[in-house]
């Protein structure tokens, strides 16, 4: 299959892992595990994230703590 461009082939993808994620029923937030999500323990996890320069330093694009933040903000339960 020939894909006519990266946004093609980056929905396709998507669409993919949607499926593929309802049929295997993953859930697709960590609100299964119960956590008491609190600023405090978002700000602590940025932290611990940031410290873990292996992951960090191979990222292409510069990671900052509150790119961390959002992340953790858009999967983690509040």
């Amino acid at each position: 299959m020939i894909l006519k461009n990266d946004e093609t082939a980056a929905n396709m993808l998507q669409n993919f892992l949607q499926s593929l994620i309802a049929t295997v029923e993953i859930p697709i937030d960590f609100s299964f595990l119960r956590i008491d999500v609190t600023d405090e323990v978002i700000d602590r996890l940025a932290n611990d994230a940031m410290d873990e320069q292996r992951m960090i330093s191979a990222n292409p694009r510069k990671v900052y703590k509150e790119d961390v933040i959002k992340i953790y903000n858009e999967v983690l339960p509040r």
